[in-house]
């Protein structure tokens, strides 16, 4: 009899364990997984930098630096060189 109660009481601790692991991973895991895919994703900036539409390129690359951000503007620019 102690045996059968020993493999139960180790059992119920498993199940213990699991259901806390599982309450740890949906409050810290989960969010940060999405968090990172959230901020790993292409800024505006990327998305004209890698655009074949040179008319776009341009447009941005004029907005950037009215707007005083050189440091995007100036590859935009370099790009432009070989098409203009």
């Amino acid at each position: 009899m102690p045996v059968t109660l020993y493999l139960l009481s180790i059992r119920s601790f498993h199940l213990i364990y699991l259901c806390r692991s599982m309450s740890i991973l949906r409050r810290f895991f989960i969010p940060a997984i999405i968090a990172s895919l959230f901020l790993s994703s292409c800024s505006e900036y990327a998305r004209v930098e890698k655009s074949d539409d040179y008319y776009l390129k341009f447009a941005k690359a004029k907005e950037y630096y009215q707007e005083k951000k050189y440091f995007q503007a100036l590859p935009l620019f370099d790009a432009l060189i070989s098409f203009f």
